[in-house]
């Protein structure tokens, strides 16, 4: 009777198939080539007429964007900038010049109290001004008839444009 090694081949003898000379070596698969890249889109010639433009208006200016252009949006963000590094300078210089003595400790948490006091004031009242989110709010009904209480026409009063 047979041993099951002598069925098997050892592992690390290669493939009876693979020994024979005849046999050709195989080949590793040929990589795909690249996709090509779509053309890119030429700019119009500065002479051109594009859609919706008028031939003979001279100021108008050739563009290859498709929505019209939008305003940037009002940032006031300079004097929170400003302000906050005058408050931060007095926060982290401020404590640095206090003088020696029994009550130092003291007097820079006072200082840098106050410096942040100030800044979170000053940061509550600027933000307040952009929506104001106190005081009256009252509808120009109710301003037209406290203006006819006071004795005041609403047509003698001068519009905001008019000024």
């Amino acid at each position: 009777m047979r041993r099951q090694d002598d069925l098997d081949p050892p592992a690390d003898d290669p493939a009876p198939e693979a020994s024979t000379p005849d046999a050709p070596a195989p080949e590793p698969p040929a990589p795909e080539p690249p996709a090509p890249e779509p053309p890119a889109p030429e700019p119009p010639a500065p002479d051109e007429v594009l859609p919706g433009e008028n031939p003979e208006d001279s100021t108008t200016v050739a563009s290859t964007t498709e929505s019209p252009l939008k305003a940037a949006p009002e940032t006031f963000y300079v004097p929170i900038y400003v302000l906050t590094a005058i408050f931060g300078a007095i926060f982290i210089i401020g404590p640095l010049v206090v003088r020696k003595g029994p009550n130092r400790g003291i007097a820079r948490c006072c200082i840098m109290i106050s410096s942040f006091c100030m800044w979170i004031f000053w940061t509550t009242l600027y933000i307040s001004q952009m929506n104001p989110l106190m005081g009256p709010r009252l509808h120009n009904a109710t301003l037209a008839w406290i203006g006819h209480k006071w004795g005041k026409d609403p047509k003698s009063l001068i519009s905001p444009e008019e000024l």
